[in-house]
């Protein structure tokens, strides 16, 4: 199928759209009169789409709006009256996608943002009006990004700030607007294997955080060399995980009190014991350590 002719008449859904895997598709152009799908909106597994031409018109989608796997696809451009997506957006393994201009419009999620597998995608440009998330932020797996920017203006994730495998991202700090979220894991344990952010030199960004209800996890940044910018950082409701940080020298959780969970840092070559032990005694000192403490892996230091 090369295109969708025989949907021109097509203005509003109230169900689902889904267009996928269909490697000869050339053209959204029949979709030309659109205005609204009830469900969810997908469209993935194309190799010939270069653009989304054809969903001009489109300015609501009641649930999740999936773009994935468009080898050819240069541009999201054609998204730009999209107002209102009930659900969340995934952005996910368009080879040569560029930009996410073209979601400027969008101000609120009530679901996740999952940005994932954009080999060439540098920063996330185009979702610079986005103030709330309701779900997950997920940055994954992006080899070319190099920063967030495009997230300055969001304020508030109502899930987890998931950031991993990401082989340039060297920066944070556009999630400096921040001051909620659930839970934090920069890098991620997989089975045996630990997947990082390799560049990501700091943390900042997150300086507003002053609690989590989750985990926080750091493991596998191996430029990271402290945590100073979570020296808000009070409470976390469950485990607090640093881990395979090689030139991580220093912690600078000054603040927190209160660990529910395991409290658990290893591995970390440069990081002296001693700062670990510090850190230990100072919660335990506040509000305590819920469940394990793991110290181990890390450098002996006769001095701190």
């Amino acid at each position: 199928m090369l295109t969708l002719d025989g949907l021109e008449n097509l203005v509003e859904l109230e169900g689902g759209l889904r267009i996928a895997h269909n490697e000869a598709l050339l053209s959204l152009e029949a979709l030309g009169n659109l205005v609204s799908v009830g469900g969810s909106l997908g469209i993935g597994g194309t190799g010939a789409l270069t653009s989304l031409a054809g969903l001009e018109n489109l300015t609501n989608v009641g649930n999740y709006l999936s773009i994935f796997a468009n080898d050819s696809l240069l541009s999201l451009a054609e998204l730009g009256n999209l107002t209102v997506v009930g659900g969340g957006i995934t952005i996910s393994d368009n080879t040569i996608l560029p930009s996410l201009a073209g979601l400027e419009n969008i101000a609120a999620l009530s679901g996740d943002l999952s940005i994932s597998g954009n080999a060439v995608l540098p920063d996330l440009t185009g979702l610079e009006n986005l103030t709330s998330l309701g779900g997950n932020l997920e940055i994954e797996g992006n080899a070319g990004l190099i920063s967030l920017d495009g997230l300055e203006n969001l304020g508030a994730i109502g899930g987890g700030l998931i950031v991993w495998d990401n082989q340039l991202l060297t920066s944070l700090a556009a999630l400096h607007n921040v001051t909620s979220v659930e839970r934090i894991e920069i890098g991620v344990e997989k089975l045996t294997t630990t997947f990082g952010n390799p560049a990501l030199s700091s943390l900042a960004g997150l300086d507003n955080i002053t609690e989590l209800s989750g985990s926080l996890e750091i493991r596998g940044n191996h430029a990271l060399t402290c945590l100073a910018p979570l020296s808000s950082l009070t409470s976390i409701g469950e485990d607090l995980i640093v881990s395979k940080n090689d030139t991580l020298t220093s912690l600078g959780l000054d603040s927190l009190v209160c660990v529910l969970d395991d409290f658990e840092i290893t591995d970390n070559p440069e990081l002296c014991s001693s700062l670990a032990r510090a850190l230990r005694d100072q919660v335990l000192a506040g509000e305590g350590i819920g469940d394990k403490i793991i110290i181990e892996g890390n450098k002996f230091c006769l001095l701190p």
